[in-house]
């Protein structure tokens, strides 16, 4: 059997489209010619690509899954999970407690760097680094249990 555009019969182009979007659970899918599917895909912005790849991404962090070749500091891959790197949530730990005594993110690099803290590439800690920490969702769960 020959398949076709579920909307308008073409036979070119044929792509899959998923009826739920995948990042919200779906599996079944129909073929759209590239026109239909482009048209399903720019008409609401629920079916955005852009919309459907944040969303995902999204849930992804929530449920601690992979989502990137890259893992948020403190975490690292084992698998397609997520989980803590204990010297990292040390480091997190520093962090949020030098925060809290009220030192800027400029002033906590500079604090971790006279204290010769260096992050996973074994560069200093910068200002920005600091800021991503201590705004991260999954990062905002740790407790900190260092004074200094």
């Amino acid at each position: 059997m020959r398949q076709e555009c579920f909307e308008c019969g073409s036979t070119d182009d044929l792509q899959n489209h998923h009826i739920i979007p995948r990042s919200l659970g779906g599996t079944k899918t129909i073929p759209l010619c590239g026109k239909c599917h482009s048209i399903v895909h720019n008409s609401s912005g629920l079916l955005h690509t852009s919309s459907l790849q944040k969303l995902s991404i999204k849930r992804k962090k929530e449920n601690c899954k992979k989502y990137n070749g890259k893992s948020m500091y403190g975490y690292k891959y084992v698998g397609d999970r997520i989980e803590e790197e204990p010297s990292e949530m040390l480091m997190i730990q520093t962090i949020y407690s030098l925060n809290k005594q009220g030192l800027s993110s400029r002033k906590i690099a500079k604090k971790l760097d006279e204290l010769n803290y260096i992050n996973r590439i074994g560069k200093p800690f910068d200002h920005q680094q600091v800021l991503r920490i201590l705004k991260s969702p999954l990062i905002s769960s740790v407790k900190p249990s260092l004074q200094f």
